[in-house]
């Protein structure tokens, strides 16, 4: 029998190379880190078992790290089971390795893909206070475990779930600005908090949020849940500071997923204000569209405003192009609707380049005391060209005053590296 702190059951994703995202990001650098102090057992997300396409070699990459995949699950996930029997056979490697809590740092929550009548019914049975998250159609993977076991159940909760009044906000300016999807935020609130009974989840678990702003969204009373702001949360990247540099070239950089959530579809209409007062100026866009549909969708938006010289769009970059592009940027403009930290700005900052946001409880509850960022209302498009504008014609020493002073290098230094967050995160489940 292995003798265990916890259960590790997230995403499998997250130990895809070629995955990117904050939480993927989280769980690929910092479990193997807390590995390091206890043997842990993963139970990859029942719904995604299939989808890894050589397990055995999957696990022995595990292994190296001190992260056990039970020998039972292997085998079994070469065959055809319904999730209730996996979930069995889950439960059953819990209690036989004496498996102390059950941890999800980023909640492994999944809809199978429904027939309409069948979408019609999940969407009745939202309305419904009962909750019933543990079959085939719907799962939340490590909460099931938690209720089968009696083990504790601990979440890093970084799902991207606005509050209802700012996904409202999010539907009435996306018609306005003629968003692709501006039902997005809706959707998304309606299947985690209604069908999915997220709230109620969270109830029953230790929630660690990387941000104080994360409780105003969902929200968290401190006095309802069990719940701690994490101090450390995501850690600058040690080898991203040596991209800083003073010979910074006049262009703005956005960088993040191609999603409109992410304010994808704000950023021509910015870019025209901008371009009034500087006509010349550049948008260097770093990211990967997710839809063929969408990119043209934002591609004809570009050519209709007459931006096709000023927006250009560079793909997906490896770090060290991308870090060497946003380093030398005069700014980073980032419109984004759902964060609740935010590594663009963490980044951003770690090479020297100042930004403006809009102002989300979580990235503001951040980055608010620092001058290199700029916040502006949500949706104040003008409002961001106007403090683009604004630093691009700072005088030199004025400009580089902003990021190279006392509050933003005590900022970064208190974040440096991965061991300081897998320690925090140690000693919260020590604790639980």
């Amino acid at each position: 029998m292995l003798i265990n702190m916890f259960a590790l059951v997230t995403t499998a994703w997250a130990f895809n190379e070629n995955f990117v995202g904050g939480s993927v990001k989280f769980i690929r650098e910092a479990i193997p880190r807390i590995a390091k102090k206890e043997v842990i057992i993963y139970l990859p997300a029942i719904k995604e078992l299939n989808t890894i396409n050589d397990i055995g070699k999957f696990r022995d990459k595990l292994e190296k790290y001190n992260i056990i995949i039970p020998e039972r699950i292997v085998e079994y996930s070469k065959r055809p089971m319904k999730y209730e029997e996996m979930l069995k056979l889950y439960k059953e490697e819990i209690i036989k390795n004496d498996v102390r809590l059950i941890f999800d740092p980023a909640p492994a929550i999944n809809k199978t893909p429904l027939k309409k009548l069948e979408n019609l019914k999940a969407f009745i049975n939202g309305m419904l206070p009962s909750m019933n998250v543990c079959n085939d159609v719907i799962s939340v993977d490590a909460y099931c475990l938690s209720k089968m076991t009696g083990k504790k159940l601990v979440i890093l909760y970084q799902a991207s779930v606005r509050a209802l009044k700012s996904s409202l906000k999010y539907y009435l300016y996306g018609l306005g600005y003629r968003f692709k999807y501006p039902m997005e935020l809706l959707k998304m609130r309606y299947l985690l908090i209604n069908i999915f009974k997220l709230n109620k989840i969270l109830k029953t678990a230790k929630v660690l949020v990387v941000s104080e702003g994360t409780l105003e969204e969902i929200p968290l009373d401190k006095n309802k849940y069990d719940v701690k702001v994490l101090e450390y949360a995501l850690p600058i990247e040690e080898d991203v500071i040596k991209y800083r540099v003073k010979e910074k070239e006049d262009y703005i950089v956005f960088f993040a997923r191609l999603v409109e959530t992410k304010g994808v579809t704000e950023l021509p209409l910015i870019m025209k204000h901008i371009t009034k007062k500087m006509k010349d100026v550049k948008l260097y866009v770093i990211g990967q569209f997710y839809s063929k549909e969408y990119e043209r969708y934002i591609k004809t938006l570009v050519k209709k405003l007459n931006l096709e010289n000023n927006i250009k769009f560079l793909g997906f970059l490896n770090d060290e192009d991308k870090y060497k592009i946003v380093s030398k940027a005069k700014l980073v403009i980032y419109p984004t609707h759902e964060d609740f930290y935010s590594y663009v700005i963490l980044e951003s900052l770690a090479v020297g380049t100042p930004v403006v946001s809009y102002s989300l409880p979580g990235p503001y509850s951040v980055f608010k005391n620092l001058p290199a960022v700029r916040f502006v209302k949500e949706f104040d498009i003008k409002g961001m060209a106007e403090e683009a504008v604004k630093i691009f014609k700072m005088k030199d020493e004025d400009y580089f005053n902003l990021v190279y002073n006392e509050k933003v290098n005590k900022f970064i230094e208190k974040r440096r590296g991965w061991d300081k967050i897998a320690e925090e995160i140690y000693s919260n489940l020590q604790n639980t």
